[in-house]
């Protein structure tokens, strides 16, 4: 029976063509206004079946063809390319079918590379302003805007160093390598790990609520702040398009957009999409993007809060992706009052699970819970510090043996001092080098109920919660204000 050939490829490659960053923007630029009244959350269904593709699925398959007839359609495709000729062909042929003028675009050859917005031969980078405890490095955009660069000085970086010490590696490691933005981006386009499409969709439900849209109503916030925000290029779009569209900013005042992240090279790689994207839109001068490279357990000096509020009455602190199950939650909340007043608002994503789900998962795990942490995509952002791990404990394995023998356990993760939530079911993933075991990685998900009441142990109370639809139980946006 045919099957969708090399579908790895060809979804990176429709990705680029549609500007899409995820599953489910892929299939609202693809369908745009259609509507498919034959069958109710058609476009969700889609969605969560197009993540099984991967393992193929026949050419004959009703919403893989019509995605396909739609995809020829909106590419302009000769009228002889029919959706199961887009599906059987081997990558190199699917590309032959589409537009001459679109091939290029879809190999990634007019990709818009980062080095192209920092060098500038009209205006070199040059302007260094020494400002207390950072350093704003001013950045040419397509030489029609500047952005600013903070660097915030944390001191001594955590390091591998500590991990053949103390058998448990700070996941900040990961993202301080140059090559993590790339990585971090294969694992997205690569759909393994389906989490960033839940996010996304949950957000821009949350960006579309009532409520949401009543607080901006009362109290429109003058900025927002993405902490770990590089590398999500598809949620910058969402969120900046979301909030000029309320009407509240203009080019006199301005929305203030910070991304703000432990790794300078997610950042660039940021920057480079929005630049592209930039002249696609209206936004003009009605945002203000600002970049800063910092530590966010480290929100604690004079200097970073002034530089970080910028004179803001209200601020929108974001913290997305389920980076909360990769940290200290209390350090989170510590860190995060010491830069946010009463007013300020947070929307802060997390894996969910039931309470009463939550036993079962630690005595049970699914395949698919496995999997998602050990896909080859995930492990790629492992191997540079896996590598480093490896030659500091001196030991002569390979580091592709060492990632082939990652066990993944999952254990309740207040009881096992991975998270600071009660009820909470932590995924704990071990290497094993030469009998010496290391705790490489963890992700808590958490009980709802369990989040918000900690979050109001510190400070912030609840005011609504988001799910991206009603087939993924597992993700949630939860949204606070600080009393």
């Amino acid at each position: 029976m045919p099957i969708l050939n090399d579908w790895t490829r060809k979804i990176v490659a429709l990705k680029i063509l549609f500007n899409a960053d995820g599953f489910p923007a892929l299939v609202d630029e693809v369908f745009g206004d259609a509507v498919f009244k034959e069958e109710e959350f058609y476009r969700e269904k889609l969605t969560e079946n197009m993540h099984t593709w991967y393992d193929g699925v026949p050419t004959r398959t009703p919403r893989a063809i019509k995605l396909f007839e739609y995809i020829a359609y909106r590419l302009a495709c000769d009228e002889s390319v029919t959706a199961q000729m887009l599906m059987r062909s081997t990558f190199d042929e699917f590309i032959n079918l589409l537009p001459k003028a679109r091939r290029a675009e879809a190999q990634g050859k007019n990709e818009i590379l980062p080095q192209s917005i920092f060098m500038d031969d009209d205006v070199p980078v040059t302007n260094l302003e020494k400002t207390d405890n950072s350093i704003r490095v001013r950045l040419k955009r397509l030489n029609t805007d500047i952005f600013p660069m903070y660097v915030f000085e944390d001191g001594d970086a955590p390091s591998v160093r500590q991990a053949a010490v103390g058998g448990a590696m700070d996941q900040r490691v990961f993202y301080q390598h140059p090559d993590s933005a790339v990585f971090w981006e294969s694992i997205v386009t690569a759909q393994h790990y389906p989490t960033y499409d839940k996010c996304k969709y949950s957000l821009d439900k949350l960006w579309r609520s009532q409520i949401f849209l009543d607080e901006m109503a009362h109290n429109p916030p003058d900025a927002i702040v993405m902490l770990g925000g590089g590398g999500a290029f598809g949620k910058d779009v969402s969120t900046i398009s979301a909030f000029l569209g309320t009407g509240s900013y203009t080019e006199a005042n301005p929305l203030r957009y910070a991304l703000f992240d432990i790794s300078p090279w997610m950042l660039r790689r940021s920057l480079a999409r929005l630049a592209a994207h930039w002249t696609q839109t209206d936004w003009g001068d009605k945002v203000a993007i600002e970049l800063f490279t910092g530590d966010l357990m480290k929100l604690n000096s004079g200097a970073r809060k002034r530089e970080l509020r910028h004179g803001a009455k209200f601020v929108v602190w974001s913290l997305t992706g389920g980076t909360i199950g990769n940290i200290s939650e209390a350090e989170f909340f510590r860190s995060l009052n010491l830069v946010s007043v009463p007013g300020d608002t947070l929307v802060l994503s997390a894996s969910v699970k039931l309470r009463s789900t939550v036993q079962k998962a630690e005595e049970e795990p699914d395949d698919e819970s496995t999997s998602r942490y050990l896909s080859p995509s995930v492990k790629s952002l492992l191997r540079n510090p896996l590598r480093d791990l490896i030659h500091e404990l001196g030991s002569r394995k390979s580091v592709s043996s060492v990632m082939d023998a990652l066990k993944t356990r999952f254990e309740n993760g207040d009881l096992e001092g991975v998270t600071n939530v009660p009820d909470s079911h932590s995924m704990i993933m071990t290497a094993d080098i030469d009998g010496f075991p290391c705790d490489v990685f963890n992700h808590t998900s958490y009980c709802p109920d369990a989040l918000v009441a900690f979050a109001l142990t510190k400070g912030w109370s609840h005011i609504d919660t988001v799910y991206p639809d009603h087939f993924s139980p597992d993700f949630a946006q939860f949204y606070f204000k600080k009393d």
